[in-house]
């Protein structure tokens, strides 16, 4: 059974609650798009190699080759661009069906290639579809998740393109590349098909139909006990604050110069510049050469699977710990991890040994820090920090940057790596990254539980700090809450309650054991945990329990234990048969009668108490500071008049 404040502060459903599971469905659904998206980004690790071969039916020079490796990162800008300004007018869920054609017809033209040009043209039209499928999964995605879902959905896409580049490179090992064109044209098709049942996110319906539809909308991403009134509370003060609507494109152009767009914008664009010029692009499709160079011992395919398969299982590692960690810890560690590798590459190649096994446990390293952070987090949170208004189209100008960088770094690798050789590359890298690094610490933002209201309102300098206010159960409404439990009790039982009574109470509301040690609080998190409820089967959220609180929870407990080693028994207050409210008003957490009770088992007083608040209410903001005013204040106004 839920409890009073249960009832009225409503947190995130858990992990695995039925809410969570629909998100999840959804958003492993809309990435089937970056699954192809993988497929086509991994082709040139199966198909360079395969045409640079004596037996090859095309022959190709180093230069086609580069070109083939490249040409699709130089056309996907042209369908970011699209992509970004149909998906903000048309939907979400319409630019997810359209970019499927393209992506077909590319295929095809690839797979019936009879020499480099054709290939160069088929890889092309593919970037040009694959430019048009990266941004509206990401948008679809942090849409209709909620803040402690957000991370792990939005990690799904890169996820999904680190499972098309491992299947890419496991088909590589028993097919020739025409083949998997054919293969990788069926599996476009099956998505166009599938994507027709795809519903739109509630944020689009919000903003250019109505708030009936975005409701329907929403319902069909969370449970059926799930109370969608309070998040529908939400996005109509929303759209009303920030005054969203469908707007012209000039006017779109416009916000492009706000604040709210320009200060993300040039986060996330630096972040993507640091990602590319670290390399993770240039060693995941020049892998078979770099194996090679560094003298690894293993086949240099089966090492590029291999580290594809690491890949793939570091980044699923990241969309776990993105429930619990933060974008922050994770980047620093992905930078940091990154630079430590590559000097340890370069370190290993500059002195030369035998064949070995250690060139490929580094480079799989390699992906694993890589994993953590710069091949996650860039587009996860663009799709965070980008306002609504114009969400897809800078999600399509940043994947366009972010395209053109991936073109260069893939473009001059092979020159790097003639020149310079690999060593002296993989320093370049690793410098790169130690940059990356102070980048990330000095400017990255935390978005960890935190609503897309509350990122646009604080980068539209409508929120003085990036700080989360959902999670925030203040001294005043837990006194509240409580009051009102035991004044409620009170008129039942026709006695007022004992300060047993006042711990039972306190031990129900917050799910914590009054009995502990003073001194040592129990550590909450500052993410809820969330339980379900056995009896009705829902998703009942667990508040975090203010220090203060907990403190005066403590003395009533140390109270009760005092009472009981002296034997004496707890005095209770008759209630006013006349009018059926208590002679004195209803002890309060924190309040009790101590005379019997002996001078060191005494909780602390209620003057201790109020300075201990006060001293939070210091290092608080000031609204805060409000709450513990206004609570002092109705806790004498009570103290006088027991109505």
């Amino acid at each position: 059974m839920k409890t009073v404040l249960e009832k009225e502060i409503k947190l995130d459903p858990g992990f695995w609650t039925k809410t969570s599971q629909i998100q999840l469905f959804y958003g492993l659904w809309v990435n089937l798009c970056h699954l192809g998206v993988g497929l086509a980004f991994g082709l040139p690790s199966v198909q360079v190699p395969q045409l640079s071969a004596g037996d090859s039916f095309i022959k190709v020079t180093r230069n086609e080759a580069s070109w083939i490796a490249s040409v699709f990162t130089l056309f996907s800008p042209i369908g970011c661009l699209i992509s970004g300004y149909v998906t903000d007018w048309l939907g979400r869920r319409f630019m997810i069906i359209v970019c499927q054609a393209p992506i077909c017809v590319g295929w095809l033209c690839t797979g019936f290639a009879n020499s480099p040009k054709q290939v160069i043209i088929g890889r092309a039209i593919i970037g040009i579809g694959s430019g048009m499928a990266m941004t509206p999964p990401r948008i679809f995605a942090s849409e209709i998740s909620l803040p402690n879902m957000r991370g792990v959905i939005g990690c799904f896409s890169t996820l999904a393109i680190s499972i098309g580049i491992t299947i890419q490179a496991g088909l590589g090992q028993f097919l020739n590349w025409p083949v998997i064109c054919h293969i990788c044209s069926i599996y476009t098709v099956t998505n166009f098909l599938s994507f027709f049942f795809l519903p739109e996110t509630p944020y689009f319906l919000m903003k250019s139909k109505t708030l009936a539809e975005a409701r329907v909308a929403l319902k069909r991403f969370r449970a059926r006990n799930y109370d969608c009134d309070k998040e529908m509370e939400q996005i109509t003060e929303y759209k009303e604050d920030m005054d969203i609507r469908t707007i012209s494109a000039r006017d779109r152009l416009t916000l492009l110069l706000t604040r709210s767009s320009c200060m993300p914008f040039s986060v996330i664009v630096v972040f993507l510049f640091f990602t590319q010029i670290t390399g993770t692009s240039s060693v995941m499709i020049w892998a078979v050469e770099m194996l090679t160079k560094s003298n690894s011992s293993i086949d240099p395919h089966t090492g590029n699977f291999l580290m594809n398969l690491t890949r793939l299982a570091a980044i699923t590692l990241t969309s776990i710990l993105l429930f619990r960690v933060g974008r922050r810890p994770l980047a620093l560690i992905s930078a940091l991890g990154v630079a430590a590798v590559c000097f340890a590459i370069a370190m290993y190649i500059y002195t030369p040994k035998g064949p070995s096994l250690v060139p490929l446990i580094l480079f799989m390293s390699y992906m694993v820090f890589a994993s953590f952070g710069y091949f996650s987090l860039p587009f996860l949170m663009a799709a965070e920090l980008f306002p609504l208004q114009n969400r897809g189209l800078l999600g399509g100008i940043t994947t366009t940057i972010g395209s053109l960088f991936i073109f260069v770094s893939l473009k001059t690798t092979p020159y790097l790596l003639d020149n310079i050789g690999l060593a002296y590359t993989m320093v370049i890298f690793g410098i790169s990254s130690l940059l990356g690094l102070m980048f990330l610490y000095m400017f990255l933002p935390e978005t960890k539980n935190l609503t897309l209201q509350e990122i646009e309102a604080y980068y539209s300098s409508l929120s003085p700090t990036l700080v989360s206010q959902r999670e925030n159960i203040t001294i005043h409404e837990a006194q509240s809450n409580i009051s009102n439990k035991l004044q409620d009790n009170a008129k039942k039982t026709k006695t007022a309650p004992s300060t047993a009574d006042v711990i039972d109470l306190a031990k129900t509301i917050y799910k914590i054991d009054a009995k502990e040690k003073p001194g040592r609080p129990r550590q909450h998190k500052k993410s809820p945990a969330v339980h379900k409820d056995n009896a009705d089967n829902q998703d009942v959220p667990r508040p975090s329990v203010d220090s203060v609180l907990l403190q005066k929870i403590q003395s009533l407990a140390r109270t009760v234990k005092g009472r009981r080693k002296k034997g004496s028994k707890e005095n209770t207050e008759t209630l006013d048969n006349s009018n059926g409210t208590p002679t004195e008003p209803p002890l309060a957490i924190g309040e009790s009668k101590l005379e019997d009770i002996s001078e060191d088992q005494k909780p602390g007083t209620s003057k201790d108490l109020e300075k201990t608040s006060n001293r939070k209410n210091q290092s608080n903001d000031s609204s805060d500071g409000e709450i513990s005013y206004r609570y002092k204040k109705e806790t004498r106004e009570k103290k006088t008049d027991p109505k």
